[in-house]
């Protein structure tokens, strides 16, 4: 007899556990905190391309191009090592009639890559200015702040914060109070994978063009607490 009891005592004891878990009460909150970073770099994006009949030509005025583009950053206070030059990439132009390409050859094409990371926001028109003219140079940038990630590192304890804070409020309401956390999650119930992209790309660069005013960073945490 005493071993079909013990028997039934364990059957029984993961029903009552669960049991117990499945009526615990919580609460579900989130807390969001935003700031404003201001950038401190340009990443100036450079594309440089060459036209010519005569290939051996292509090269003698791309290295031309490049040379002014190195001497223009240098001369405003740019390092070799924040310069990279990227590959050389050369095809061949076909004439076109009707709309429709012909075997017809019309021209080489040669296209080249360079970032220049500036530092000094300050000459940011400089090099806008010096950069821009130089012929068969395309310039673009983006603004990047190299302080995003700590910035939104406080970010996420601060909502954290705020979370537990409204939690509190909330549990005090209905004469509860907050116990310990279950779990922490950038990511809103049942994420989309669009949801977990933009987190994912919360980081570094800002825009294409213009001069940012400052980047918004937001953090939004979701947090589920015991009610004691």
């Amino acid at each position: 007899m005493k071993r079909m009891i013990i028997a039934i005592f364990f059957l029984l004891s993961p029903s009552v556990t669960s049991a117990q878990s499945e009526n615990a009460r919580t609460v579900t909150v989130y807390g969001e905190s935003s700031t404003q970073v201001m950038p401190d770099q340009v990443a100036w994006k450079l594309t440089l391309v060459v036209r010519e009949k005569e290939q051996a030509k292509l090269r003698v005025k791309a290295d031309e191009i490049v040379a002014q583009a190195i001497a223009a950053a240098e001369n405003l206070g740019l390092k070799r090592n924040d310069i990279l030059v990227g590959r050389v990439s050369i095809g061949m132009r076909y004439k076109t009639t009707d709309k429709d390409e012909s075997d017809q050859f019309s021209h080489y094409e040669l296209t080249q890559r360079m970032t220049m990371v500036q530092s000094d926001m300050e000459n940011y028109d400089q090099f806008w200015q010096a950069l821009t003219s130089i012929e068969g140079l395309r310039v673009s940038q983006e603004f990047v702040a190299t302080n995003l990630e700590e910035a939104m590192r406080l970010l996420r304890i601060e909502a954290l914060e705020r979370a537990k804070t409204k939690a509190s409020d909330m549990a005090e309401v209905v004469g509860a109070a907050v116990g310990r956390i279950l779990s922490i999650s950038e990511f809103k119930p049942n994420p989309t994978q669009g949801d977990i992209d933009a987190v994912a790309m919360q980081r570094g660069v800002v825009m294409s063009a213009g001069r940012p005013e400052g980047i918004t960073a937001t953090a939004k945490v979701y947090a589920v607490f015991e009610l004691e």
